[in-house]
């Protein structure tokens, strides 16, 4: 080889020498980056050879697992966490050794304590594409997933008081959008659960009253408004029955203060708007009744008023007929009787005085006012009356009537009896003549 060919081989070994250096260079940054990553990762790092043994683990591994790497290096799972923890960790390795990028959860125990790891896992290939290990990524997420089981515990909850619940129970989000209601509101509505979703519930709003339930439920997601209200749901299925709900709900707040949705209840008031339709019907006849019986009043009122004309225009009538009987039997009776009185005997006149005392009765109150006051008092006992105050004697009053002189006795006791006279110091005849002096 000459001097030039050596030459020019040295300057290309020089040549390859600088690039070597540049790539291992290249290869350090690169490993230390890695290194800087896998060092200050939060999630656990490891490499395991096709033998499933670890050659690689970072300080967030020994961490979690409460071992140093040089625990760990060289060893299977079997010798680092027991038999049973091995077969949940080969599940997942053994598909990643066919190929497989696994993405999932499992639980394992660590000393002692059951947690729950989220695991990403993927082949390692050579140059030749031939799988030489596994690297995976493992995040602790046994805090998160004790929080999605208390939420699902709680959403369980939930739902079954909601269930059991008197009343409808609805769920929307911070939007306003429905994303759950419970059995009652299916009822109402005649729906299915799904069917609610969105604003498919006001779909089963009376068509009287949508369009006003749709934007005071909007207004009130916007903050202007308050959701109460009463309005009725018709029933989406053969059906058609009518429910009056009221409506309230409130706002659900998040650890910062912000509405992250809504919930609500819709009471069933169909029973309380029946009552109150039937008292307003009840209400309503009653004023109508009421008015009715003012009108009947006021034309009774007006029908006595008339009447009392009448019975005064009769009164009236009866004292002029009265007052021309009168003049009649003293223009033209008694003179022919005060005649006949001159030329009788004597024998007659009690007759004539007895005549003349009934015709003068005739004109006077006093045989109405005695029948009206004492209608107890017999046709007989009249007729004593009638004599007694026309003067005449117990003997005269028994030749009269042809009865016996006791009998007349008898009667006038009775007669006393009867007008509350027994056992009082009153003469008969007196008070029989104060009588006739009443005035109609």
């Amino acid at each position: 080889m000459s001097e030039t060919e050596r030459e020019v081989e040295i300057q290309k070994l020089i040549k390859r020498v600088n690039e070597l250096e540049g790539m291992v260079a290249s290869l350090t940054e690169s490993k230390e980056a890695l290194e800087a990553i896998t060092d200050t990762a939060e999630d656990s790092i490891f490499i395991k050879g096709i033998d499933f043994r670890y050659t690689f683990v970072n300080p967030a591994m020994e961490r979690t697992l409460g071992m140093l790497a040089s625990e760990l290096i060289g060893k299977a799972p079997v010798e680092v966490f027991g038999e049973d923890e091995a077969r949940i960790i080969a599940s997942v390795d053994k598909p990643v050794l066919e190929g497989q990028t696994v993405n999932a959860k499992r639980t394992l125990r660590i000393n002692g304590i059951e947690r729950t790891f989220h695991t990403v896992q993927t082949p390692v290939f050579d140059s030749k594409g031939n799988i030489k290990a596994i690297c995976g990524i493992v995040r602790d997420v046994t805090h998160l997933q004790r929080a999605e089981e208390t939420i699902r515990e709680s959403e369980e909850r939930f739902r079954s008081l909601t269930s059991l619940s008197p009343v409808g129970i609805f769920q929307a989000d911070a939007h306003g959008n429905g994303i759950y209601v419970n059995e009652l509101i299916c009822k109402f509505t005649g729906m299915k659960v799904e069917e609610h979703y969105g604003d498919g519930w006001a779909r089963a709003i009376h068509p009287d009253e949508r369009e006003e339930v749709y934007h005071v439920w909007h207004q009130t997601i916007k903050g202007e408004s308050s959701f109460d209200i009463e309005f009725r749901f018709i029933s989406q299925d053969e059906y058609r029955k009518t429910t009056w709900v009221s409506s309230n709900f409130s706002a659900l707040i998040d650890q910062n203060e912000n509405i992250i949705g809504f919930i609500g209840t819709l009471t069933d008031i169909t029973e309380r708007k029946r009552v109150e339709e039937a008292l307003r019907k009840s209400e309503e006849k009653l004023r109508t009744y009421n008015e009715e019986l003012r009108i009947e009043r006021q034309a009774l009122h007006q029908k006595n008023i008339a009447l009392k004309e009448v019975l005064e225009q009769i009164e009236a009538g009866k004292d002029r007929l009265a007052g021309q009987i009168k003049a009649n039997i003293d223009r033209i009776i008694i003179p022919i009787i005060n005649g006949l009185s001159d030329k009788s005997s004597s024998d007659m006149d009690s007759y004539v005085r007895l005549l003349k005392s009934s015709l003068s009765d005739i004109t006077s109150p006093f045989i109405g006012h005695l029948e009206s006051e004492y209608s107890h008092l017999t046709l007989r006992q009249m007729e004593i009356c009638n004599m007694v105050k026309s003067g005449m004697s117990c003997k005269e009053i028994s030749a009269s009537l042809n009865i016996s002189v006791q009998t007349v006795l008898k009667q006038r006791t009775l007669i006393r009896k009867k007008l509350g006279l027994s056992n009082k110091k009153i003469n008969l005849a007196s008070y029989l003549h104060s009588m006739s002096k009443i005035k109609t």
